[in-house]
């Protein structure tokens, strides 16, 4: 799921490319996924324990739960859609000429921020905990000197090597722009 380079994406400037193309790691879904399967198991299994308990008789009371528990199973559905939703959109393209931070908060609320590459004053990247280490994920902050002082993408597979990159990118726009003596 990671380097996938599209040739352009919503706001692309005319000769500028994509050198990177970063989204999250996995294992984002599998905690979203885990939760979404939990929340929708335990009230079923609840639900079916009870009526085999009552009988398993079709009365009014048995009809009523099986009514409610499909409302909130399609409550579980929509909230699954919204969370891998929003952990699909969130992205982070880097560009030869800028960053462009992509976030999706919600199902209606997305924001777009980018700064220059000549803007970015640090570059980092962390991987804390035993789980990001053994997976190679973590986090990739930007600190700029433009109207959106950070960029901080979590989950990040690979942050070390991204950011590398990134600083690479930095200094060769920097040479580029720094006069020659000649």
């Amino acid at each position: 799921m990671t380097n996938k380079t599209p040739r352009s994406f919503e706001g692309q400037h005319e000769g500028e490319y994509i050198v990177l193309w970063i989204e999250r790691h996995w294992i984002k879904y599998i905690r979203s996924l885990s939760i979404i399967l939990v929340a929708g198991i335990i009230p079923g299994a609840i639900t079916t324990s009870v009526t085999l308990m009552l009988g398993g008789t079709d009365t009014v009371v048995t009809n009523i739960i099986f009514l409610f528990l499909s409302l909130y199973e399609l409550f579980v559905l929509l909230y699954a859609y919204i969370v891998l939703i929003s952990d699909i959109l969130d992205l982070f393209i880097v560009t030869n000429e800028r960053i462009v931070d992509i976030t999706q908060a919600n199902l209606l609320e997305r924001t777009i921020s980018d700064t220059p590459l000549d803007n970015i004053q640090d570059v980092s990247a962390s991987c804390k905990g035993f789980l990001p280490t053994i997976l190679n994920f973590g986090s990739i902050t930007v600190q700029t000197a433009g109207k959106t002082a950070e960029f901080t993408m979590n989950l990040i597979p690979d942050p070390f090597e991204k950011s590398k990159k990134i600083l690479g990118l930095i200094n060769a726009q920097k040479n580029l722009d720094a006069p020659h003596e000649g």
